[in-house]
This record gives C-alpha cells, structure tokens and sequence, in this order.
C-alpha cells in the first residue's frame, strides 16, 4: 500500500521469463495481481517491479539462474519513456560514468553517503549523511531542515528573475510553485539556479557531483507553471526519487557494491547501445559460467521507506 492511498494485492506464483536468445528462460517467483486501487489502478502502466536488494526480487533470482550479471541500469526519458538495462551492458567510450560507493552497511534499499549540496553554488545546509536511491519514488526527499535551506534558496532565485509564487493545484498539499517561466523545459535554466549534489565520501575518493538541471528538481503542471519536485520528508529518510534521475543512466553495480551515474539522452539509448560494438566478456562471469548469488539478508527485508508527502503528482507523475 502507498501512502496516498493506492494498494496491490494478489498471490504468489511461479513462472518463466522469457528473452530473445538462446539461453534457457529462468523460472521467477512474482506476484500475481488481483485487486488495485487507487493511482496503481488508473495509471498506464501494467504493474510494478521492485528493484531491492533483496535475494527474492526478480532481478536476483535471473541472476542466480546465471542469466544476467548482478547489474541492472535505468534511464528515465523526458518527458517519458526511457530504457532498463539488464546486466553489464557495454557503453560507448563517450559515456563516463561516475561510480560511487553504497553504504558499508547491507540494506535492501541503495543507501549512498552525501556529501553536500549546492544551489547556484551556495551550500544547502544541515543536509543529510546519507541518502537513499530510489527510482520507485517519483519526488526527491529532504529532512525538513535541509528542504527549507533548499527552497528558500530556489524560491529567492526565481523571484529574483521575475517568477509569480503560485499556489499548487492539489488543495490538499503544500506545493512550492511558480508561474511565468519559459513553456520549454530546456529554456528553465534561464530562471531556475543550477543545483549539485555531492554523493560519496572525500575520504575514501568515493565522491561523485551530479547536475541537477531544473528538469531534475521540477515538475510540470502545466507549460509555463511549476512546481518543485523535491520535498520535505520530516525526519524519515532522505531519498533520491525519479525526478532526479531523468535523462541519467543510473547503473547498479551489485557486484561490486556501487552505484554509478551518467548523463544520456534516455529515448534514444537504445540505439546508441545498438550500435556500440560489443566488448569482452566480463571477466567475472566467462561464456556459460554459473553468476554469482547476490547475498541473502540476514532478517527480512522491513518495508520500504514511505514519504511523508504523497508518492505521485496529480498531473506530473514520473513514467517508470
């Protein structure tokens, strides 16, 4: 069940899943849905992958069956669409991606040490030390101190370049929203700042920065009327959501228990990938070796961390 009200219910059954190439499809344990309500019902998609990690999710159980490399990718398109890779895909040389360490601690949830944040270069303060990657929650997710640092310093940048504050079109909310900017989201840099996060750790060289355009903090709710994207979870986990990731190959590397982010066109990476001429076989996982199993948690998995805001936007939800 989500917060704001959807919920999924079914059973638990045993199938193949099936690829277009010669290798023998692997039998998975998924649930099979019976009832949805809410958000889950109505929207386009036909159901929900979890990602955790976690022995029993469909991604690590290929893995044991030797299907895939214990790595998978996601690129969310904008403004939708996008791409999922499976196993250790071979990049072209242009894309450098920029690996950081998961936290030392075993956790079913991708959980990153933050090294700060910065809006048009000025530092958001009281932010948190850790921060969790997760492409199941559309928004991005702030400790109320380090929000508030945050918005205010958006908010004085926009008022500063003419932008109306603007009420958010859900009553039940607090939306932090402006009107009058540029209808192209490609043009928002013109008054939004610039925004980086820094991921990882100094001490260990494990630090990473991430540009986050306006389209990575943002959400639309009509051209030219915008909303912030990233918002106030109170005292629960800070969380890395979808926004932040659009038209950013996200790669985790479980293998070597790292998380890696590179800029991309995320609509046109298939064919990008098509024609990138195939690399050597990785040298962890030679021609028709068994891969190895990803750990098994040492208690069950607890249930993902819930935001305190509402998990999808009235009219600018994320397509994952």
């Amino acid at each position: 069940a989500y917060l704001e009200g959807s919920s999924s219910e079914g059973q638990m059954i045993e199938d193949v899943v099936r690829f277009p190439d010669s290798q023998d499809p692997p039998r998975v344990v998924f649930g099979c849905v019976e009832r949805e309500t809410g958000m889950i019902h109505d929207q386009q998609a036909d159901g929900l992958m979890g990602l955790a990690n976690t022995h029993n999710s469909i991604l690590s159980q290929m893995v044991t069956g030797g299907v895939m490399e214990n790595v998978f990718g996601l690129c969310f398109g904008l403004p939708e669409g996008g791409a999922m890779l499976l196993g250790d895909v071979q990049l072209p040389p242009e894309m450098k991606v920029q690996y950081t360490r998961l936290s030392s601690t075993w956790s079913p949830y991708y959980n990153v040490p933050v090294g700060g944040m910065a809006v048009n270069g000025e530092q958001v303060s009281s932010m948190p030390s850790t921060i969790i990657i997760d492409s199941g929650t559309t928004f991005t997710y702030l400790t109320t101190p380090a929000f508030r640092s945050f918005k205010d310093r958006v908010e004085n940048h926009a008022r500063a370049h003419g932008l109306n504050p603007a009420d958010g079109p859900d009553p039940n909310y607090k939306d932090w929203c402006w009107k009058g900017a540029p209808h192209n989201w490609q043009d928002l840099h013109t008054v939004f700042p610039p925004v980086t996060l820094t991921l990882g750790s100094s001490i260990d060289s494990s630090d990473i920065t991430l540009a986050l355009a306006p389209y990575r903090y943002l959400w639309m709710v009509q051209p030219g009327y915008y909303c912030l994207g990233i918002m106030d979870n109170g005292n629960a986990d800070s969380i890395l959501g979808g926004v932040s990731m659009r038209n950013m190959l996200t790669l985790f590397d479980r293998r070597t228990s790292k998380v890696g982010f590179v800029e991309a066109d995320c609509n046109s990476l298939q064919e990008v990938l098509e024609s990138t001429p195939a690399g050597p076989a990785p040298q962890d996982s030679p021609a028709g070796a068994k891969l190895p199993s990803p750990p098994r948690p040492p208690y069950p998995p607890r249930v993902p961390p819930v935001p305190s805001g509402r998990s999808m936007p009235p009219n600018g939800r994320v397509r994952q």
